[in-house]
């Protein structure tokens, strides 16, 4: 099944007529994707009322992020995509500013193709071929926002441990790849993209802590949010006393990580790692060459 065709725009008025065809096209969305409303609300992020009264046109108090999440939703369940995303894709698509934490590998937003494979067939092991297929199409298609003109693609700061740098996923050459990758959406987005290495002799410091991205946009009236990374699906929030202690946390772990220069240097020492084990034949024996 292809990535999502068109990205949903809010083409839909606020009046009660507009309340009434987004409920419409909602609830269509849900019997598509054969969940229940209960099931249909937490994708949502609403309680099991609200989303009844969204369903049914009569809710009339979304805010813009609870709309184009509603919208992502219908979008993603029409194009037989898991909801659950839906949430965190919201942010995604319309920050102005991401500020991404990955103690164990590279941001999906900068993932190649084939590396972005292996990691969601690791996530999830018992995913069809088609499936994976799909989930990897979705990831590649949120990269469009790289090339987006309005509204202009976000300005994104990553901060990755040094394990994403030495964790084998899939091949020595896929690692080569990704790594080459980075450096090259560093190069070509300057002012846009920056990546920052967390090295493994930080020690024990804020790098312990679980994935997790922050989210700022240009309209004033939408609140800053984050996204909270876990085994499952994740948490989207906009409760204000846990954004801004992981602002905090952040910085943390700006301040403990090597500045851009000597980020871009561990990446290319990695890469050329990557590289002569390959050389090597992909020899784990010679994994020193791959981890020192």
């Amino acid at each position: 099944m292809s990535a999502i065709s068109t990205l949903p725009v809010p083409a839909i008025g606020d009046d009660p007529q507009g309340l009434k065809e987004l409920g419409r096209q909602l609830e269509e969305a849900r019997r598509k994707a054969g969940v229940s409303q209960e099931e249909f609300g937490r994708a949502l992020g609403f309680s099991q009322s609200t989303t009844s009264r969204i369903l049914n046109g009569t809710y009339p108090h979304m805010s813009p992020r609870q709309r184009r999440t509603a919208e992502w939703v219908a979008a993603m369940a029409n194009d037989g995509h898991a909801m659950e995303t839906a949430p965190y894709l919201t942010l995604e698509q319309s920050a102005s500013s991401l500020r991404d934490w990955e103690p164990t590998v590279v941001p999906g937003l900068l993932q190649t193709a084939e590396y972005a494979r292996h990691v969601l067939a690791a996530a999830d092991p018992g995913l069809l071929p088609a499936d994976l297929d799909q989930a990897v199409a979705l990831r590649l298609k949120r990269q469009e926002i790289w090339a987006r003109e309005s509204p202009p693609p976000p300005v994104f700061a990553a901060i990755i441990s040094e394990a994403a740098l030495v964790r084998l996923v899939g091949t020595p050459e896929i690692m080569r790849g990704q790594l080459g990758h980075l450096l090259s959406m560093t190069e070509q987005h300057p002012g846009l993209i920056s990546v920052q290495v967390l090295p493994f002799d930080a020690g024990a410091s804020v790098g312990l802590l679980a994935p997790f991205v922050l989210a700022s946009f240009p309209d004033s009236d939408q609140k800053d949010a984050a996204f909270l990374d876990d085994t499952l699906n994740g948490t989207t929030t906009e409760a204000h006393g846990t954004v801004a202690k992981l602002r905090v946390l952040f910085d943390a772990l700006g301040r403990e990580a090597e500045n851009r220069a000597g980020s871009i240097r561990m990446i290319r020492e990695a890469e050329a790692r990557w590289t002569r084990r390959i050389s090597d034949g992909g020899n784990p024996g010679s994994a020193a060459t791959a981890t020192a």
